[in-house]
């Protein structure tokens, strides 16, 4: 009996945690199963931008102009590519970036992000949902995440969740 191909959708906070589940999703694809990843922000903020922070600790002398002179813009272009290079490394082509602002990003204020994702399941009908961790207690929450503090990495676990409960609903007229 041959095995039933499976879809796969990861919806992540930001490009770089897709790396999280790539290695899993990698597997997947060489088992001849589908992806989709999805990224509700570009991770260009600060902290996400490791060639300003390096140039940032330097000694305003001695930082590189092309990088102190990139827009904000065009890092999210950069992120945006590298995260569609990597999922290619595994294979996967279907990579979606939404560009909501992060650091932070607050689902009452983007409520049209859960729209979105209702549409890509309701597009890629998904077999398996990878998301970020959305428990705040200290034993589960996302790492370096302080007991209280707001987390992009959660508000995009709600709407993941948020996103499967409505696509899963019988909708009078769909």
């Amino acid at each position: 009996m041959e095995r039933q191909k499976l879809h796969l959708l990861a919806v992540v906070a930001h490009p770089h945690d897709f790396m999280h589940c790539c290695g899993t999703f990698g597997v997947h694809i060489a088992m001849g199963d589908t992806a989709t990843v999805v990224s509700l922000m570009s991770g260009a903020s600060t902290p996400h931008n490791d060639k300003l922070s390096v140039e940032l600790a330097k000694p305003p002398e001695d930082r590189d102009p092309e990088v102190m002179g990139q827009t904000w813009e065009q890092f999210a272009e950069i992120k945006k590519q590298e995260l569609r290079d990597v999922a290619a490394i595994f294979g996967i082509t279907d990579v979606r970036v939404f560009d909501y602002p992060d650091h932070p990003f607050y689902l009452r204020d983007h409520p049209k992000a859960i729209e979105q994702l209702v549409d890509v399941m309701l597009e890629v009908r998904p077999h398996v949902l990878v998301t970020q961790s959305p428990y705040t207690s200290s034993a589960f929450r996302h790492s370096g995440q302080s007991s209280g503090a707001h987390n992009d990495h959660n508000e995009t676990a709600y709407a993941a969740l948020a996103a499967r409960a409505q696509a899963g609903a019988p909708q009078f007229g769909a």
